[in-house]
């Protein structure tokens, strides 16, 4: 099982890295051309939606994978029972954005504008998502990894032609986020393609007690996915109540960055999922070693980039970005140092999926975000984007410990 666990993981990670690089400058070409304000509004309407993303996901994804991956029901089955239920939840999330948007920010036209881009951005990267999940079935992530590659390069280009031909800066991040949309949007039509050519024709099953059947399935994993969430946007969405856009903006250029360095715990997730939910119940000791030899590669890693990212953060952003975010060196500084939780609850929370013990992990998250909460609550009012630095580095450090003391004791009883 190992050597398809690297081959997954192979291409997962060099796709991911072009992914990744795209992504970097595509970030950096955003952040000079909106500036700090322009990307403070940004960061706040997308980390708005991604909690909405509960909605059009609910567990979804996890739960056509796991059913399909322990041979519970077929490819074409999984299809036809989840994509009806996906289908719903897309359009009530439309209806939640339109909502949402006029309740948070109707007297804002700035944040108004850029919700109808960036939900259409974020999903349609949901329903893509959604159709990748019969390449992991499958385990032919040669298609998945070459859609992540492409976007990656399609939206690099076409933020580049921006920056190339735009009057001047700053800009509106209005501009910019319809740029970007249409890139995810053109992806998305190519998977539907490949999906269509991977899994054939399917009778889509609109029954209503199915529907709610697979509702009650996924809503577990919805909650993780949203507290999940919560655990890298709540700072971003708590700080406007004690700090300016300007504030929030270099904050998430801070946060921006360090999110590009958890390539590596994702990937390794998602490339033992499906071997992890066949090995769940036949080889225990097997799945004890292969999980404690990621835990080793995580922690090694981790530790290596926490130095180089706190010596070099005052240097780095600035250069990045310019001089507008000198603050975010400081923020990258203090936020390195919530790098190892990070990376060893991504890397195994999966895990928890796979052997059915979610509810644990649901629990811890649940946890650790009402602390993230509290102390930015508490901290953010008197100290800023740096009291939210030191909620998160206390908060993750908090959960990610108790997720490797639970998964330890679960598989010692398996």
């Amino acid at each position: 099982m190992l050597p398809t666990v690297l081959r997954n993981f192979s291409w997962l990670l060099a796709a991911n890295i072009f992914n990744k690089a795209c992504s970097f400058a595509v970030m950096i070409l955003l952040i000079r051309m909106v500036g700090a304000e322009g990307f403070g509004i940004y960061s706040w309407v997308l980390s708005l939606l991604w909690v909405l993303l509960l909605f059009a996901d609910f567990g979804t994804n996890e739960s056509l994978l796991r059913e399909c991956s322990s041979k519970r029901m077929t490819l074409q089955e999984g299809y036809a029972r989840f994509l009806p239920l996906k289908i719903i939840l897309l359009l009530l999330t439309v209806l939640l954005t339109l909502l949402l948007a006029f309740y948070t920010s109707a007297n804002d036209s700035a944040r108004l504008t850029l919700f109808l881009p960036l939900s259409l951005l974020v999903l349609s990267d949901s329903f893509g998502g959604f159709l990748k999940v019969a390449f992991r079935i499958e385990e032919k992530m040669e298609k998945e990894a070459l859609l992540f590659a492409s976007e990656g390069f399609l939206k690099l280009l076409f933020i580049s032609l921006l920056a190339l031909y735009a009057p001047g800066f700053p800009l509106s991040p209005l501009l910019p986020a319809f740029i970007l949309m249409a890139a995810t949007l053109l992806i998305t039509l190519w998977g539907w393609k490949l999906f269509k050519e991977s899994v054939g024709t399917i009778s889509l099953n609109w029954r209503k007690d199915e529907l709610l059947t697979y509702l009650k399935l996924s809503a577990p994993l919805a909650l993780l996915y949203v507290f999940s969430m919560l655990n890298f946007r709540v700072d971003t969405l708590m700080l406007p109540i004690g700090v300016s856009d300007e504030v929030v903006g270099a904050y998430s250029a801070a946060w921006r960055l360090l999110e590009q360095s958890f390539l590596l715990p994702i990937l390794l997730s998602t490339a033992l999922f499906p071997t992890l939910t066949r090995m769940r119940k036949t080889a225990g000791k097997e799945q004890k070693e292969l999980l404690m030899k990621v835990v080793s590669v995580l922690s090694s890693v981790a530790l290596l980039l926490t130095a180089l990212f706190y010596f070099s953060a005052f240097f780095l952003l600035p250069f990045l970005y310019g001089d507008e975010f000198k603050a975010s060196g400081h923020f990258f500084a203090l936020l390195s140092f919530a790098l190892l939780p990070f990376y060893l609850k991504l890397g195994v929370e999966k895990a928890f999926i796979a052997y059915e013990i979610q509810r644990k992990l649901l629990y811890i998250l649940v946890g650790t975000v009402a602390l993230n909460v509290l102390l930015n609550y508490v901290w953010i009012p008197e100290h800023g984007a740096e009291g939210a630095s030191w909620a998160t580095i206390l908060s993750e450090w908090c959960g990610g410990g108790i997720v490797l003391i639970v998964l330890q004791q679960s598989l010692q009883k398996a």
